[in-house]
């Protein structure tokens, strides 16, 4: 859903939270993500980039890159109503089960980094 234009839109996403076991993080370089839950928990995985080993190069066309998980990983468990903002510096792991396996409905909106 386009916001405004390239500066922001959103994503719509519903799915069943996944177990963190095997997990890869994510990071994007040109949007912050505002993950924000409407139905469901979950948790995000997050940890700083610096360590984290690659395993998937940026892709420009996709704004995103792959990382290993890590010991380092940090759980940010998020309910109905609640979101978690993500930085360009955040490696994330979303839609992870806390607790119960959930259905969520979650709006995440990708607003661009000021260059």
């Amino acid at each position: 859903h386009v916001i405004d234009d390239d500066a922001a839109y959103a994503l719509v996403q519903e799915y069943q939270t996944r177990p963190v076991a095997g997990v890869q993080l994510e990071a994007h370089r040109r949007y912050v993500d505002v993950q924000y839950i409407v139905r469901g928990v979950e948790a995000i995985y997050w940890a700083p980039l610096d360590g984290l080993t690659v395993t998937v190069p940026h892709d420009d066309s996709k704004d995103v890159a792959l990382f290993a998980a890590s010991a380092n990983m940090i759980p940010v468990p998020i309910r109905v109503g609640q979101c978690a903002i993500l930085f360009p510096e955040d490696a994330h792991a979303p839609c992870c089960t806390w607790g119960e396996p959930a259905e969520v409905l979650k709006v995440v909106v990708k607003v661009a980094v000021a260059n």
